[in-house]
């Protein structure tokens, strides 16, 4: 709840921070075991590829992060609206819940 008032370019800013750091740590790991001959595929990894999945996946999760708020604020938006046109209306009618 802390981004509730946050602009939806910094949530996808920080979406794309955790996603890079991440995606880093693990794109580290793959070139370790390629460098000391453990790695399965049949693939050249290296510092490139690195910096490559690094950029790649965080994007990908800052774009993720960025539509998920997105589509919850205005769902959120929404069902406040209904929740509002709901309580006048059953306040002109006289019925409770």
């Amino acid at each position: 709840m802390r981004d509730e008032q946050a602009p939806l370019w910094r949530v996808g800013l920080r979406g794309l921070g955790q996603g890079a750091a991440g995606a880093f740590l693990l794109s580290l790991l793959a070139l370790w075991l390629y460098n000391n001959d453990l790695w399965p595929l049949s693939t050249v990894f290296d510092w490139q590829s690195v910096i490559g999945y690094t950029v790649f996946l965080g994007w990908i999760n800052g774009l993720s992060e960025f539509l998920t708020e997105r589509k919850r604020r205005k769902t959120a938006t929404k069902e406040i609206g209904q929740a509002a046109s709901g309580s006048t209306e059953r306040g002109a009618t006289g019925e409770t819940p």
